[in-house]
């Protein structure tokens, strides 16, 4: 937003279609405002600013052993995420709210993560999902990872984790993310009760061109 000239003084204003131009260039300024917010707002953040479209493979080691995941950008600025492999087919969806980025699952339309647009190492937040009160710590934000689809710079490591009574899951449980500039998460592993029994790894990734 520019700031009127303040050189002229108030005798040397003239009027254009009937309205002061200050009155004018105000009413411009103040229109715009709410916009200016929305947009910062619903800015992606550098992780996951991931352009148009980004096609992604991992390899896993025990929920699955290949991920075949698309993102593909919509109008509001977020990501349908579809992913395919070993697992059932499922399209989420990455939705930014709140200065989070919110990854919303398909199936049960629970947000499965909400992670800070932009933190810093040592940022704290918490997140209740299924019940779980799960407690996010940003680590490090300038990591080198080196994945199958090559070394990456730059990238943050986060840790969620919670305390769950389930049948299926008890006791101490921990998510640890590796995000890369641009390409969101290209390391993922699930840790239970100190022991880790899941890792995925990017193995490529690819941006189509728009036909």
């Amino acid at each position: 937003m520019r700031e009127p000239n303040r050189s002229r003084s108030a005798q040397t204003v003239r009027y254009a279609f009937g309205r002061p131009i200050l009155l004018r260039i105000a009413a411009f300024a103040l229109l715009n405002v709410p916009s200016a917010i929305m947009t910062v707002d619903q800015a992606p953040g550098t992780y996951f600013d991931l352009g148009p479209h980004l096609v992604e493979d991992f390899r896993g080691t025990y929920e699955f052993k290949h991920k075949h995941v698309e993102f593909v950008q919509t109008a509001a600025g977020g990501y349908l995420a579809r992913s395919s492999g070993d697992e059932s087919p499922q399209e989420d969806r990455l939705v930014i709210e709140s200065g989070y980025v919110c990854w919303v699952l398909g199936g049960s339309n629970g947000t499965w993560l909400k992670i800070r647009v932009s933190f810093r190492s040592g940022d704290r937040w918490e997140h209740v999902f299924r019940g779980w009160n799960q407690q996010y710590v940003v680590t490090d934000t300038d990591l080198a990872v080196s994945v199958p689809a090559g070394g990456l710079q730059h990238c943050a490591r986060l840790r969620v984790s919670w305390v769950a009574h389930e049948p299926d899951m008890e006791g101490p449980q921990e998510i640890v993310l590796y995000l890369a500039p641009h390409l969101g998460i290209v390391k993922r592993e699930l840790w239970s009760n100190s022991s880790k029994y899941h890792e995925e790894v990017l193995t490529k990734y690819a941006r189509p061109q728009a036909n």
